[in-house]
């Protein structure tokens, strides 16, 4: 596993509120897991997500579009 800079977690009291990460993030987190240049704890720790079901929900969610775009070329 690579060794990278370990970005703290965020205060406390902010903790309720959900973390948003802009959609250049989620583009390089999920194109670095499917290609396999990174493993979900890597990518966990390089951006600083605090847990694995964002990345998952991302995953999902960038297959579907996928799937989706596939759909519409086959027409």
């Amino acid at each position: 596993m690579k060794d990278y800079k370990v970005i703290p977690y965020p205060d406390e009291e902010k903790d309720c509120k959900a973390i948003r990460y802009p959609d250049q993030v989620k583009e390089e987190v999920v194109n670095g897991i499917l290609n396999g240049e990174l493993l979900l704890k890597e990518a966990m720790i390089k951006y600083g997500i605090l847990t694995h079901i964002t990345i998952v929900k991302w995953i999902k969610k960038a297959q579907l579009k996928k799937k989706k775009n596939q759909c519409k070329s086959d027409l």
